[in-house]
């Protein structure tokens, strides 16, 4: 069975989900990973699945079009390889403090210069007079590597890399 990825974004409103996974399912298609979020009023959609033989990126993008378009939900289809080694998380890292542009790029660059790859990743605004930027995120650190000095260094925030508990999360 071929695996297809969807991406979806459209203003929140109640029926996304339903309206996406009643065509997949209509379509003989199972839904293996997913995330969503609502991000600042907006829904976001974010599935791998598989399909039977015959579907196609087309054929899947024509089936959801009617169900997407009236909702105004914007998406795109396409084919993966869900065979590549999945990583597995080791560390979470926070980042709390005022929000300033250049946070997430400079925690991203020294995860990736330490060989680090992010799993998953949330981040969220709170507060409206002075905001603060909460980030969190799920990485695979080779060698368990502690980066919080780095980190620290490189956006000039509150920083904390603990061991990922699967047990806690």
């Amino acid at each position: 069975m071929p695996s297809f990825a969807l991406a979806a974004i459209g203003k929140d409103r109640p029926g996304i989900v339903a309206a996406v996974s009643s065509v997949l399912f209509k379509q003989g298609c199972n839904v293996e990973d997913s995330s969503m979020s609502l991000l600042r009023g907006n829904f976001a959609v974010m599935l791998v699945f598989s399909a039977p033989d015959d579907a196609s990126v087309d054929t899947l993008t024509s089936a959801l079009k009617p169900a997407c378009d009236p909702l105004g939900v914007t998406f795109s289809v396409l084919e993966v390889d869900d065979s590549a080694r999945t990583p597995n998380p080791t560390h979470v890292i926070t980042v709390y403090g005022s929000d300033k542009p250049g946070i997430l790029d400079g925690v991203a660059r020294v995860v990736s210069q330490a060989g680090g790859n992010i799993t998953n990743l949330d981040s969220r605004l709170v507060g409206s007079a002075q905001p603060i930027y909460v980030l969190t995120i799920e990485a695979e650190l080779t060698g368990g590597a502690s980066l919080e000095h780095d980190l620290r260094e490189a956006v000039d925030v509150d920083v904390a890399v603990s061991a990922y508990d699967a047990d806690v999360l």
